[in-house]
């Protein structure tokens, strides 16, 4: 018996050190992962916050005796930067006013490496079936032109709206315009794309965007009380389809929606046809929309067509290495594409991250989440490296100023 339980012990023994040492490797590998991420997250935020005021500054900044941190002269200030500002660390040149070349690299590389980051970990920890209300199912989209902006144009040359030929037999057809958005006399030399993000507050750059041609902006993003740092002209503005279906919005009421040019979305399935979708819509738009048309004739006022949600999101998908979320993209790169037939360039305002950076989501509203900047619905991490790669500004232009510029189609030799 001796001879029989001594090797079963000793068996018993090695398996049970061995599910320890198991256990404790699996254990060790967990928490050195977790201190990974959290020196990772640690660092970056540590580099940004050297480029960037946060909420504590951004309350500091409203005393109107200091200047802000823009490349554009300080109204409130008169002009001029005040050496006792408390964003000295950014190690401005004492003559331009921009900061250094090499710290502008590190802010650049470090942006880049965060949106990259960020589409790997969502595509990581994403599960189509689990996670796909919209059943996309991707499609093996060829980039037909190495020009971003050409392979754009090759599939999306402009971007339509809904025609009263569309939804005929529906009572709602009388109210759809027959024109476009835009007519073929429609060209800008200059257009601004306005984002809505909390880097805008205290930014100075009011005077800049009300100087171009044609202003876009979305949703429910105010000018009244803000024109300093983000203009007061507005041309058009792209609604998601909650503004109006949610009495929140005040959509009926509002000046923001009045003497412009309007257009809204509303996502469909991937797969869905037209008149599925217009017998369905996500959100009860369809009756606000008729009734401000019926009630305003000769607004300009249209409806996007949802396939052209999912044009773009294919797009995005065939430039981008790794699995984006199946959700429709931004209102901010619908913009992009909307207008590229119709502008010289495009000058995108605040989207992609700069050094004015914040967690603030929004610059007419105090909340903080930093999602808001690399995206937690949209696949707005993947759109703005495309963003970049489209961009033609220098670095100090898209980093220190606050904008990418885009050429338009009619810019670009394809």
């Amino acid at each position: 018996m001796r001879s029989v339980a001594f090797p079963v012990c000793l068996f018993l023994n090695v398996m049970l050190f061995g599910m320890c040492g198991y256990m404790y490797l699996l254990w060790l590998q967990y928490w050195h992962r977790l201190w990974n991420q959290k020196q990772q997250d640690q660092q970056v935020e540590y580099d940004m916050s050297d480029f960037r005021r946060n909420e504590v500054v951004v309350e500091y900044f409203d005393d109107p005796s200091i200047p802000a941190i823009a490349h554009h002269k300080s109204k409130r200030s008169g002009g001029g930067e005040d050496k006792k500002s408390p964003l000295a660390f950014l190690h401005r040149d004492a003559y331009s006013g921009e900061i250094t070349s090499t710290r502008l690299l590190m802010l650049k590389t470090k942006t880049v490496a965060k949106l990259r980051q960020t589409v790997v970990d969502e595509s990581n920890n994403m599960n189509m079936d689990q996670v796909n209300p919209y059943g996309v199912q991707p499609r093996n989209t060829r980039i037909l032109n190495d020009n971003i902006v050409c392979d754009l144009r090759e599939k999306l040359e402009y971007v339509k709206t809904l025609k009263k030929s569309d939804i005929e037999g529906s009572s709602a057809q009388d109210a759809i315009p027959d024109t476009d958005l835009f007519s073929d006399q429609n060209y800008y030399n200059n257009c601004a794309v306005v984002s809505s993000a909390g880097s805008l507050y205290h930014s100075n750059m009011g005077d800049f965007i009300d100087s171009h041609d044609l202003v876009l902006r979305f949703n429910n993003a105010p000018t009244k009380g803000y024109e300093t740092d983000v203009g007061s002209k507005t041309t058009i503005r792209i609604l998601n389809s909650q503004i109006l279906a949610k009495s929140e919005f005040h959509f009926s009421t509002s000046p923001l929606y009045r003497n412009i040019s309007l257009l809204v979305w509303d996502p469909s399935n991937y797969s869905s046809t037209l008149q599925q979708w217009w017998n369905d819509p996500e959100h009860n738009f369809i009756e606000p929309y008729v009734q401000f048309r019926r009630q305003n004739a000769r607004s300009n006022f249209h409806i996007l067509d949802p396939s052209v949600l999912w044009l773009l999101w294919d797009f995005i998908q065939g430039h981008t290495m790794s699995k984006i979320r199946p959700n429709p993209p931004s209102s901010g790169f619908l913009g992009i594409a909307l207008l590229l037939p119709y502008c010289a360039t495009i000058n995108v305002i605040e989207y992609v991250p700069t050094q004015r950076a914040v967690q603030r989501c929004h610059y007419y509203s105090p909340k903080t989440d930093a999602l808001c900047t690399y995206g937690v619905w949209h696949p707005l991490a993947a759109e703005k490296l495309i963003a970049l790669e489209m961009n033609t500004a220098p670095d100090n232009i898209v980093f220190n100023d606050g904008y990418i510029s885009i050429p338009g189609y009619n810019k670009v030799i394809c």
